[in-house]
């Protein structure tokens, strides 16, 4: 093999060949490094994330790539700092050009509480779970876990409406439920977040609504930490937590976040904070909770909060930490070569490789508030990864 490439190579039309080949690569490496037009190499740079993005991001994000790419061209749905229109009735007409508010909306009305947890009358902040009636298995979870790391400073709740399960019997063991009087489903998210809004402005002290999902690994630290900082935040009305940008309408009626052209008739949604956590001011929940009903509905609770907001000039304020999904070593296809192998896990884990002379240092970046957008992670897995991250000193 060796002796035919060597034969073939001394015959001058092939080295003719190999050196228009060599000047070939030659001519893409001046390309990209310091010749021709600056705006060409910014326009090929700009698409370099493309083919690692469909190897590498899950099913979901791959489909929406092309809408996404679309919906990055639609400057009005893009800006986080300016609203659609600055009249707030004409915002709301440009989001909703087909509909109008349900005159019989009841939204902005408190819903009778069935189950009611004690709490502090002295309490700054309260964190907020969001769970199903059923969901015990996982209310238990972050009772061992994380929920330890938060209390008795900052006191933890679970929302809940109605459902086939007696929540009477775990209220008196653990007096953390909230249960309201309305029924507990998919499609109530919107109203389940306005209540919760509702009976927590009851409490006159409380400063800051922390909203969880019970899928989820708080790190207890770095969320009081979040906390701290909100205090000092210049404006009164801002919810804080990951600022999503450029999401289409997904128009597929067999997924989870199917929204209907009747309902949003648009292709893209405004900015909005992820629903699973986030931190809203005491004013922001307050003007939300008292002008919802001026909104035509949407069920889908962050997309309609991401609406509200942007009408209301409520800020959304992305913070790094908040809906992190980071996943386990085993999750990984093994690489026999430690370095290597580590080089690609802490990459995809979001853990900083500071080089410092004579030292080689794993850094974890801190996170916030963990958690899997596109499937909901079982008791299990999510205590064996508190196990974990507890055993590496990371929480």
């Amino acid at each position: 093999m060796l002796s035919f490439l060597g034969s073939w190579l001394l015959k001058s039309d092939h080295i003719d060949a190999g050196r228009g080949c060599m000047r070939r690569w030659l001519c893409w490496f001046e390309f990209l490094t310091f010749s021709h037009n600056i705006a060409l190499k910014l326009i090929l740079y700009q698409f370099l994330w493309i083919l690692p993005y469909l190897m590498f991001a899950n099913y979901l994000e791959r489909s929406l790539l092309p809408f996404r790419l679309l919906c990055y061209t639609d400057s009005d749905y893009l800006s986080v700092r300016r609203p659609l229109r600055r009249n707030t009735h004409e915002c709301i007409q440009q989001f909703f050009p087909n509909r109008n508010a349900d005159p019989g909306c009841r939204l902005d009305q408190p819903l009778r509480t069935l189950i009611e947890p004690t709490l502090s009358s002295t309490s700054t902040s309260i964190v907020v779970i969001r769970s199903a009636p059923a969901s015990i298995d996982y209310r238990n979870y972050i009772r061992s876990t994380w929920k330890k790391s938060l209390e008795p400073e900052i006191p933890v709740i679970f929302v809940t409406g109605l459902g086939n399960f007696d929540l009477v019997p775990e209220s008196s063991q653990y007096d953390d439920i909230l249960q309201l009087d309305f029924v507990d489903s998919y499609m109530n998210l919107t109203h389940k977040m306005i209540a919760t809004y509702k009976y927590v402005l009851r409490k006159r002290s409380i400063k800051h609504i922390i909203v969880i999902n019970d899928d989820t690994i708080v790190n207890g630290t770095a969320l009081k930490r979040q906390l701290l900082t909100a205090q000092f935040h210049p404006e009164k009305r801002y919810v804080i937590g990951k600022v999503s940008r450029g999401y289409p309408r997904l128009f597929f009626p067999w997924l989870l976040w199917y929204v209907p052209g009747e309902m949003y008739p648009h292709k893209c949604y405004p900015p909005f904070v992820q629903g699973s956590s986030f931190i809203i001011s005491r004013e922001a929940a307050s003007e939300i909770s008292q002008r919802i009903c001026d909104f035509p509905f949407v069920h889908l609770d962050d997309i309609m909060m991401g609406v509200v907001t942007n009408c209301l000039g409520i800020r959304n304020v992305h913070k790094e930490g908040f809906d992190k999904h980071f996943p386990r070593i085993c999750d990984f296809p093994f690489v026999h070569l430690d370095d290597i192998m580590m080089g690609v896990v802490t990459n995809c884990l979001g853990i900083r490789n500071v080089h410092k002379e004579g030292f080689d240092k794993h850094v974890p970046e801190s996170f916030t508030v963990f958690h899997y957008q596109y499937s909901r992670y079982s008791v299990e897995k999510l205590q064996n990864l508190w196990t974990d991250l507890k055993r590496n000193k990371e929480l």
